[in-house]
Parts: C-alpha cells; structure tokens; sequence
C-alpha cells in the first residue's frame, strides 16, 4: 500500500505511478526511511552546532556565583573597617577610602557580568565610577578639592587619549566612536559646571583643557567624518 502525496489518496495496488495524476509514487516504507534519514541529519546538525557554537552558560553561572561571593565579602570587609575606623578615629575616615575602592570593584565585576554591551560603552562608565570613587576619596580625606580640580579632568583627557588611539587603529570605522566622543564631552561639560559651582576652587586649567580637547575631537570627527559620520548620527538618534 502507498499514497500519493499530490492527490493525497491511499493506493492499494503495488504500483509507482497514481492512476489519477500520473504521478511518481512512494511506498510506506521509503517515506518512513525517508523520515528517519531526516531525523538523523537534524541530529547531526545538532551536534555540529555543539561543537561550533559551546555552551556558555556553566561559566556564566560560576561568574555570577564569583560576582555574588565578592559583593558579600565585600560588604562583609567594609562593615568591619567601618566597626574599627569607629573605634579607633583619629580625625580620618580612612574605612569611607576603602568602600569606596570596594563599591568600584563590586560595581564593575557586577555591571561586566551582566550588563556589559560593548567595550565603547563600559570605557565611558569606567570613567565615571572613578570620578565618583576620586570625589569620595576627597571627601573622606576632608575635601581638597583634587578630585574636582585634577581627577577628574586627567580621567576625561585620559578618555579622549584613548577615543583617538581607538580611531587610529581602527580607522576604517571610526564613525563608531562618536557617541564615546559625545559622551566624553558632555562628560567634560559637567566637570566644568561642578568646578565653576564648587566654593574655594580656583585652578581650572585642566577642566578647560579636558573641555577643549573632548570638543575639539568631536568637531574633527564630525567635520572630516563626512558621511560616515552623519549616517552614524542619524542612525544612533534616529533622524
């Protein structure tokens, strides 16, 4: 017994051609060999696809199990140091030093494992987490100012060093750093704004060079980017 598979009718002769249609038919059991040699390729494709493509996720459990295990031992360190600058002040709060340099560290290893979307994007909030760690370091310190007027301007030219490095090794798509850029410079703008509303800083130089270089940078990839940098604009806002 065989059927047809273009009128879809059962044929209880032993024959290969259909009495309705003319068409070429298969008995039972071909479709059913057929069938299985379907199955056996798609297991096949299957493990290829193992092999090409490794499952990741057994490490992306234990780095989570390793981020969790530092958050902890970390809250853990910072509440003693915080037990024993208590118990032993002398005027500095040096434990508020350490936290901070334990919250940056738990910060990154958190945002990295499950966060992260590309290098451009966690240089940028890098950046960020230091200025932060540097404006808490100031402060315990009792607030010199340092962090305002030096960090974080050595952070953005640092930033803006390594945007132009990036550019230059790879030039062919430098239109994928202007949002770094754009970044940077707003970045630089803030760090004017705080030191101009900050009481009892006067030394401005390197805000004002950090604002210059980031804009400059800019500028220049805007104006001799051509089409490669507008088409990357329109593309990010959506003009």
């Amino acid at each position: 017994m065989s059927r047809c598979k273009k009128c879809n009718i059962e044929i209880l002769d032993d024959t290969f051609v259909c009495p309705l249609c003319n068409a070429i038919i298969k008995s039972g059991q071909e479709d059913t060999q057929s069938t299985e040699e379907q199955e056996n390729e798609q297991e096949k494709e299957k493990v290829s696809c193992s092999v090409m493509y490794p499952d990741v996720s057994p490490k992306y459990k234990i780095m989570k199990f390793i981020t969790k295990l530092v958050v902890f031992l970390s809250i853990l360190a910072e509440g003693i140091l915080v037990i024993i600058n208590y118990a032993t002040y002398n005027g500095v709060r040096w434990s508020l030093i350490c936290g901070a340099a334990l919250c940056y560290l738990c910060f990154s290893m958190v945002y990295n494992v499950n966060y992260s979307r590309g290098y451009r994007r966690t240089i940028i909030i890098q950046a960020v987490g230091v200025i932060i760690v540097c404006l808490l370091i100031d402060y315990a310190l009792g607030f010199q100012g340092w962090s305002i007027s030096f960090a974080m301007p050595c952070t953005i030219l640092s930033v803006s060093a390594a945007i132009l490095v990036m550019m230059i090794v790879n030039f062919n798509m430098f239109q994928m750093y202007i949002m770094m850029e754009i970044y940077n410079f707003l970045l630089s703008i803030v760090g004017m704004v705080v030191i101009i509303l900050a009481p009892g800083i006067d030394f401005m130089v390197l805000a004002i060079v950090a604002v210059a270089v980031s804009g400059f940078l800019l500028l220049g990839t805007l104006l001799f980017g051509d089409k490669k940098a507008t088409n990357e604009l329109r593309r990010r806002f959506r003009v």
